[in-house]
C-alpha cells in the first residue's frame, strides 16, 4: 500500500509508522444522525446531553476507536449511554431510520428519506481526516499535489451537504482545513 486515508480524535491521535507521513485533510466536528421523526431533529443543533437519553446505534468496537472517544466524551459528562445496537454503514443508516435509536456520522453525509443530520450544540466530537503516504515511495514527490486535490474533493462535498455547509457558514473559523483537533472537552 503506498497511501491510505486515515482519521483520529482528541485524546487518541495517530503516530506515523517510520517512513510513513501524515498529511492533514481537515478536522470536521462529528454530527449528530437521527431518526427524521426523533422529536429533537426540528432543532438547528442538537445537545449531546439530551441525546445521551435516547438509545444509541453504534459501531462494533474492533479497529475504529470511534466508539471508544465517543463513549470517554460521554463518561466525562457522567453518562453511560444505551447502546443496545451495533451496526456498520448501511445497518446503521437503517437502525436509525426506523427509529429505535440515533447515532453519530461524519459533518458531509448526505441525508436520506427517513434520517435527519444536525450539528451537536458546543461541537464536542471532532474528527480528523490525514492522507499517509511513504517519505520515499513513488507518491511522494507528488504527495503535495495529491494533497490539494484530495483536500479540494473534500472541500466540494461540503457544498453537496446543507446541514454541513450552513454550519460551515456559521463556523468559518473552526470550519477551515486544520492540522490540529481541537482539545478534548469535557
Amino acid at each position: 500500500m503506498e497511501a491510505a486515508v486515515l482519521g483520529d480524535h482528541p485524546d487518541q491521535e495517530l503516530s506515523p509508522p517510520a517512513g510513513v507521513a501524515l498529511h492533514t485533510i481537515v478536522t470536521e466536528p462529528v454530527f449528530a444522525l437521527m431518526p427524521a421523526a426523533q422529536p429533537l431533529a426540528p432543532r438547528e443543533e442538537v445537545p449531546l446531553a439530551e441525546l445521551l437519553e435516547e438509545d444509541w446505534a453504534v459501531p462494533r468496537p474492533d479497529g475504529d476507536r470511534t466508539r471508544e472517544y465517543w463513549e470517554s466524551t460521554c463518561s466525562r459528562r457522567d453518562r453511560v449511554p444505551s447502546a443496545p445496537y451495533e451496526a456498520e454503514g448501511r445497518q446503521l443508516i437503517e437502525i436509525v431510520r426506523a427509529g429505535p435509536a440515533v447515532s453519530l456520522c461524519q459533518a458531509t453525509f448526505i441525508e436520506v428519506p427517513g434520517v435527519t443530520v444536525r450539528p451537536l450544540v458546543g461541537n464536542p466530537l471532532w474528527y480528523r481526516h490525514m492522507l499517509a503516504w511513504h517519505h520515499d515511495g513513488p507518491l511522494a514527490p507528488y504527495g503535495t499535489e495529491i494533497l490539494r486535490r484530495v483536500t479540494d474533493g473534500y472541500l466540494s462535498t461540503c457544498a453537496d451537504s446543507p446541514v454541513y455547509a450552513r454550519w460551515r457558514a456559521q463556523n468559518p473559523q473552526a470550519a477551515a482545513p486544520a492540522g490540529q483537533l481541537p482539545s478534548a472537552q469535557s
